[in-house]
């Protein structure tokens, strides 16, 4: 049990290296936090992740989130077209 609780936290304390011009250290957890446009957000993981995703729309010419939340994405909305991470 103790090997299992100890391989979950390593799993968690994990960090990814990503490629491009938003290279940065991904931590992996979870806490939901939410990008807000206009017309549309992108739900994620947590806020290294949203981030990520801030920085690769910037990159892509997109506009940048104008609102960011903890927690779920409000259903009110359509999700932004996907971008790609490579995480």
């Amino acid at each position: 049990m103790k090997i299992f609780v100890l391989l979950f936290l390593l799993g968690l304390c994990r960090i990814m290296i990503v490629s491009g011009e938003c290279n940065k250290n991904i931590r992996r957890y979870y806490h939901p936090v939410c990008g807000i446009l206009e017309y549309c957000y992108q739900s994620a993981n947590n806020a290294d992740i949203l981030e990520l995703y801030s920085c690769r729309r910037k990159e892509e010419g997109l506009q940048d989130f104008q609102e960011r939340r903890e927690g779920r994405c409000p259903s009110d909305k359509p999700q932004c077209p996907p971008i790609s991470t490579d995480i």
